[in-house]
């Protein structure tokens, strides 16, 4: 059921990071529409057996395994020892604190050098279950469009240069 307008308090008395319960159920289409947008990835573990217990489409094509081979299996079971490990520690620090934790994870997988940025959030599930939510985002786009702006930047930097120099030896009139 979608809360109504109504129901909604007139205006918040301060700015808050905190969503007001009655519109939790109208926002539950948003954040895989921010998924897919951003081509995020998403996975949910149990805190206390630290197994996939959600996953979405992307991060099951990205591993490249079926939804079977994920769900109720442990980083261990899916990355080599050293990445397992790495994610096992970013995820104890996250469960250790109510605020999300943003971390930065590069590692080879299937031979291709892969750098994520992962937000991890705890959750309470129902009936007091702990959750770790965890959102993918690839950094490869990001690292590209950084390079082409340095590139561009280079590129811009040296034909100023050219046409100062040429401007010295009174090639160019002012």
């Amino acid at each position: 059921m979608t809360p109504e307008l109504s129901e909604l308090p007139a205006r918040n008395a301060a700015a808050s990071d905190t969503v007001p319960a009655a519109l939790l159920p109208a926002l539950g289409a948003l954040v895989p529409a921010l998924l897919r947008r951003d081509a995020d990835l998403l996975a949910v573990k149990d805190a206390s057996s630290c197994v996939y217990v959600h996953v979405d489409a992307a991060m099951l094509g990205w591993l490249g395994r079926g939804l079977d081979d994920v769900i109720g299996h442990k980083d261990a079971d899916l990355f080599e020892p050293g990445l397992a490990a790495a994610l096992r520690a970013a995820d104890q620090s996250a469960l250790a604190q109510p605020e999300a934790l943003v971390t930065e994870h590069r590692f080879d997988w299937h031979g291709t050098r892969q750098e994520f940025s992962v937000l991890r959030q705890r959750l309470e599930g129902a009936a007091g279950r702990t959750l770790l939510a965890t959102v993918w985002r690839d950094l490869a786009p990001l690292r590209r469009r950084e390079a082409q702006r340095v590139a561009a930047i280079e590129q811009l930097e040296q034909a100023l240069a050219a046409l100062q120099a040429e401007n010295l030896f009174g090639l160019m009139t002012p």
